[in-house]
């Protein structure tokens, strides 16, 4: 792996590292893949949905951060515009378009969410996701087995019950919008709408990282409205998250021969989703169910 020098060992490298080791795992310990049928809800999604679980249980995140990332993930699914993509539409458009390719990831961590969640709730907190897979693990080293979306969630029922084969055909097959699940995260939290906003640069970030030039700049957006025009040269600019409206982008430009510093939050559009919020009400103890 390539850092610059300097680089923090922040969340998203945190959550690097711990998603790619977790590769050994899933699904190079679960059995073979199927190339007509990727199941990339499965290797990707289920692996970002334990990256952020391992990090917690190794004390690396808590309990609120592990919620914000959760509600970071959901506002980029519900802002997605290939959140209602079907699998085939996925499949065609997975390696070009960058949206389609980060759908199953988001499905696949939502899914994982969810089934843990009812598996605690089934089992009466005894099993959790966790069995699941070491159950995959077990048959695979016991017999050939392949990983495709019904050979899966025949393995899941056992834990999750009937519903999952529902699951997967609504949400990966024909790409119905997934709900937050209410009680995935136990009663520390609870479920609520908040004012959302969808990621918007407001000018061409390819074109700028190709030519060290500014273009595309659209004159109704808050990039135009910091002070971001076409033709201005860059001299510096901060990392540009595509899936976080939230996160500031500073750029430092020449204009008019004189440098300028331009920053501001990539905004587009609002809406209300649902996002997790901590609630202490249950008491000062209150723990994170996804935890166990």
């Amino acid at each position: 792996m390539f850092m610059s020098p300097g680089t923090q060992f922040n969340f998203d490298v945190q959550f690097l590292f711990a998603h790619e080791a977790f590769h050994t795992w899933n699904p190079a310990q679960l059995g073979e893949l199927v190339p007509k049928d990727p199941v990339y809800w499965f290797t990707e999604g289920f692996t970002d949905y334990y990256a952020r679980l391992l990090l917690l249980r190794a004390s690396f995140i808590g309990s609120e951060q592990y919620a914000e990332d959760i509600n970071r993930i959901y506002s980029e699914y519900m802002s997605s515009p290939a959140r209602n993509y079907d699998e085939q539409r996925v499949q065609t458009h997975y390696l070009s378009d960058p949206a389609t390719q980060r759908l199953p990831y988001l499905q696949g961590d939502l899914l994982a969410l969810k089934w843990n969640a009812v598996i605690g709730e089934r089992s009466h907190g005894t099993q959790s996701l966790d069995d699941a897979m070491r159950l995959l693990m077990q048959k695979a080293k016991e017999s050939e087995q392949t990983l495709s979306d019904q050979d899966l969630a025949a393995v899941f029922a056992n834990f999750v019950g009937p519903e999952v084969f529902a699951d997967v055909r609504d949400y990966v097959h024909a790409g119905k919008t997934f709900p937050l699940p209410a009680q995935a995260l136990g009663p520390c939290f609870k479920v609520e709408k908040q004012l959302l906003y969808t990621f918007k640069a407001g000018f061409d970030v390819d074109a700028m990282y190709q030519g060290g030039v500014i273009r595309g700049v659209e004159p109704e957006s808050e990039a135009f409205r910091a002070g971001l025009r076409d033709g201005q040269s860059v001299l510096q600019t901060s990392g540009i998250n595509p899936n976080d409206a939230n996160q500031a982008i500073e750029i430092n430009v020449l204009d008019s021969g004189q440098p300028k510093r331009i920053r501001y939050f990539p905004r587009g559009s609002a809406a209300q989703v649902d996002q997790y919020r901590f609630t202490s009400e249950t008491g000062p103890h209150c723990e994170l169910v996804a935890l166990h």
